[in-house]
């Protein structure tokens, strides 16, 4: 499995499993995450994906680190 260490690591559209490592949650709670209404998430064909600067633009403003 691979961890990113870097923002500039994360990839330019995450899947539901590169949303998983990022957050540190399972695969099945990134999908669940991603139907979740508010959430940045596109369909292209039947892959759930979103884009790194609308998924850490959700994390800034769903978080209060």
């Amino acid at each position: 499995m691979t961890k990113y260490y870097a923002i500039e690591e994360i990839p330019l559209a995450l899947s539901a499993e590169d949303v998983s490592r990022v957050l540190g949650i399972s695969k099945y709670n990134a999908y669940t995450l991603m139907r979740s209404d508010g959430f940045p998430m596109v369909r292209m064909g039947r892959r759930m994906l979103v884009q790194k600067k609308a998924f850490l633009e959700w994390i800034d403003k769903h978080f209060y680190v």
